[in-house]
């Protein structure tokens, strides 16, 4: 229980002997605690604490050596008895199921977080014997599901229960064994560390998810030597019986990338700058699921906006001579800018932020729009003027270019001079071709080569 207050509360306990035709075992009686909080701030929520999480390779070692193959063996306390097969559900106890699942179809390797493989040989019972005093219900903020103890303070759940924040933690957890009907027999436990491969996000679990679809939490105190624990073992593929192990999931994951990447596109060319999140939702996929192949805004945003500027300014897509080259080229980049106006105003944002000085990590250029791209596009689109001037002299003139194309320039023509679309893309093409004239001018006598129709002409 969590409560609020000004102050540390207090608590009065009272107890009173109940009589129920589901009461308890002969010999046992049923009583009800009654608390009373004093100090408690009434009507204000009060919840319990995020868990750290800690993220675990899929490939470790085996575990060989005798002492730590001990500590993974299973407990059976002295004061609990053993049912390897748990017993039936006394009558007084049963009750007729309210609804009927509805099961709907799904897509070829993709399944429901409540799918159960055949056969399905399920049945309700309340025993509380060993092993199900080691088996209960896992709450989390949005549900609850099954675990199982493993070890003294080790619940082994599944990924897809748990709630995983943005900031890297993970919403709260309890734990209540052998959980029957509002009855907690061992009490409960709350989870304070989650241990995982894969993080997992429901409702649906997609291509090799499955694999890893588990997490152990650290309780915060050893309610296994209460209810005893079941321990581990290392895993092997002669569990899986061939089921799923050689399924190809490249199509999944190709049809999980294709339906974001379209998702994005569209709300894009909404005026929308839409988070992973966002896209994650208008596309159907799980927001987990979309982080591991999106994992910044801007590297899903750059699977909208590059692939096209790839193609249009390729160096066998642009004409040969210069002046037609880059004045192709320029066109082909401030029609992207202003297309993607909103999108690219996010992707700056970033950069902005970033303190004065500090470069963008390797690790953020390979997905991102800024990496380098408008570098090497505007290189490719001055090639010809490589042979017209040395290679200071060209590398030069294609920095001063980057201060002509962009979403930066964009943005300081428009919201620093006040100038309309159209007025922003003449003067920022007036500025590029004097520049490119002024370089090459630099390079070559006065009678240089008049500037075709993609160039100054064209203002």
């Amino acid at each position: 229980m969590t409560v609020a207050g000004e102050s540390e509360p207090s608590v009065d306990v009272a107890t009173e002997r109940l009589e129920s035709p589901r009461s308890a075992p002969e010999g046992v009686e049923t009583y009800l605690l009654n608390l009373t909080v004093y100090g408690a701030a009434l009507g204000t929520h009060a919840f319990p604490p995020s868990i750290e999480t800690v993220a675990l390779s899929s490939q470790r070692e085996l575990l060989t050596h005798p002492e730590e193959e001990k500590v993974l063996e299973g407990h059976l306390p002295d004061h609990l008895a053993l049912h390897p097969m748990p017993e039936p559900l006394p009558s007084e106890l049963r009750a007729k199921p309210r609804f009927l699942s509805i099961r709907k179809q799904l897509d070829e390797n993709v399944y429901e977080a409540t799918t159960v493989f055949a056969p399905d040989d399920r049945y309700t019972f309340s025993d509380t014997a060993f092993p199900w005093s080691s088996v209960g219900r896992v709450d989390t903020v949005n549900g609850w599901s099954s675990g199982a103890m493993v070890g003294p303070r080790h619940l082994l759940t599944a990924s897809h229960a748990i709630v995983w924040n943005s900031d890297g933690t993970a919403g709260w957890v309890k734990f209540t064994p052998s959980y029957f009907d509002g009855s907690e027999p061992f009490g409960v436990a709350w989870g304070q560390t989650a241990y995982f491969e894969v993080q997992v996000d429901p409702p649906t679990i997609e291509g090799d998810e499955g694999r890893h679809d588990y997490v152990v939490v650290v309780l915060d105190r050893r309610i296994g030597d209460l209810t005893g624990w079941m321990g581990s073992r290392t895993y092997s593929d002669s569990w899986d019986g061939g089921t799923k192990k050689e399924r190809n999931f490249s199509n999944v994951r190709q049809r999980t990338r294709r339906a974001m990447v379209d998702a994005a596109t569209r709300l894009v060319r909404e005026g929308a700058s839409p988070s992973v999140t966002e896209v994650a939702d208008a596309a159907g996929v799980s927001r987990a699921t979309a982080y591991r192949y999106f994992p910044t805004q801007e590297s899903l945003l750059a699977e909208v906006i590059v692939p096209d500027l790839e193609t249009a300014l390729a160096a066998e897509a642009l004409p040969d001579d210069l002046e037609n080259r880059f004045g192709a080229a320029f066109t082909t980049l401030w029609s992207s800018d202003l297309a993607n106006e909103a999108a690219l105003r996010t992707v700056l944002r970033p950069g902005l932020e970033r303190p004065p000085g500090e470069s963008v990590e390797r690790e953020e250029e390979a997905s991102s729009i800024r990496a380098g791209r408008r570098v090497r596009w505007l290189r490719n689109a001055l090639e010809p003027a490589r042979e017209r001037m040395d290679e200071e002299s060209f590398e030069r003139l294609v920095a001063a270019m980057c201060l002509c194309v962009g979403i930066e320039s964009l943005v300081v023509l428009r919201d620093v001079c006040g100038l309309e679309a159209k007025d922003a893309e003449e003067v920022a093409r007036w500025a590029a071709f004097t520049l490119l004239r002024g370089s090459v001018g630099e390079s070559e006598s006065a009678d240089g080569e008049r500037f075709g129709r993609h160039g100054q002409d064209a203002l």
